[in-house]
């Protein structure tokens, strides 16, 4: 545009982007291109495993239609019927295969997530292997992180990969808090350990203590007492808190140490501490970790 010399504020802008997107790609809700390239991949990768879920719409016809055909009253526009996702999901065929031909050699520790996209929340299941490299098992779009829809994310998983209910009581799940998670952990794997991200954690105690003196001091003795490796390391940790911030021991201890505190994991939790595989936490264990730092004012 400007080797035209023209100019387009920036509302113009991303209004003629979105138009031209969804000339392109269509409606992002509608199935009609998701559904058959998901089944191309399948019929050329047959490991692969997908679900795509729909419901059925009433929305105005995309044209106007024909005089006397469907209006009603008043020139009402005519409705017709559209098919819209409700929910999908995929894993891939490459690890389908790994985990079914070679799934002794990965840690039975699968780290779940979900996050905010353009349509509702990305649903993610990530297992590692033996030297710690990330592997993608699975990725899921459902509107929101309820218990439904973690239960229907779990429940497909186990059908891509089978090891899972296997692994029964050696499988760890580590993720954040969220209620809806929870639930559907418990309910398709009923005998497996579930974990709470340390990184989450420390983050709600940011949220909620701030970052004032009574705020850090919280911060720093949690993520001591989560990165002990001994239980002596923990239990200074955990008193000099208790003496110091009452409160803040109170809200660390809602939650069982044994499923946020390294020293008190199963050991084949093999030292991660967070469901956020990105994170650092886990490289810190033992050590007296980061720290948060107040934020000049003004600064960055």
């Amino acid at each position: 545009m400007k080797t035209l010399g023209m100019t387009v504020d920036s509302r113009t802008a991303h209004r003629v982007y979105s138009e031209a997107s969804l000339l392109a790609k269509g409606e992002p809700d509608s199935v009609a291109a998701l559904r058959p390239y998901l089944a191309a991949y399948k019929a050329k990768h047959r490991d692969a495993h997908y679900c795509v879920e729909t419901t059925r719409t009433r929305v105005p016809a995309p044209e106007p239609a024909p005089a006397g055909a469907g209006a009603g009253a008043g020139g009402a526009p005519a409705m017709v019927d559209e098919e819209v996702l409700t929910q999908a999901f995929v894993a891939f065929a490459p690890t389908v295969r790994l985990v079914r031909d070679a799934g002794q050699w990965l840690k039975p520790y699968v780290t779940v997530d979900g996050a905010h996209c353009r349509r509702g929340t990305l649903l993610t299941l990530v297992a590692s292997d033996a030297n710690g490299a990330l592997i993608q098992l699975a990725v899921g779009m459902v509107k929101s992180e309820s218990t439904a829809s973690w239960t229907w994310f779990f429940n497909q998983c186990v059908t891509a990969y089978p090891r899972l209910r296997e692994w029964a009581g050696a499988l760890i799940v580590s993720c954040d808090g969220d209620k809806g998670a929870g639930n559907g952990i418990a309910a398709v794997f009923a005998e497996a350990q579930r974990v709470y991200c340390v990184k989450h954690r420390k983050r709600n105690i940011a949220r909620r203590f701030g970052v004032g003196d009574d705020g850090l001091g919280i911060y720093n003795l949690f993520e001591a007492a989560a990165c002990a490796v001994t239980e002596a390391g923990f239990d200074a940790a955990m008193a000099e808190l208790h003496l110091k911030y009452p409160e803040g021991y109170a809200y660390v201890m809602e939650r069982d140490p044994r499923m946020w505190a390294n020293c008190k994991y199963n050991p084949r939790a093999f030292g991660k501490l967070t469901s956020n595989d990105a994170g650092a936490c886990a490289q810190h264990r033992g050590a007296p970790g980061l720290r948060v730092r107040r934020r000049r004012r003004g600064g960055g």
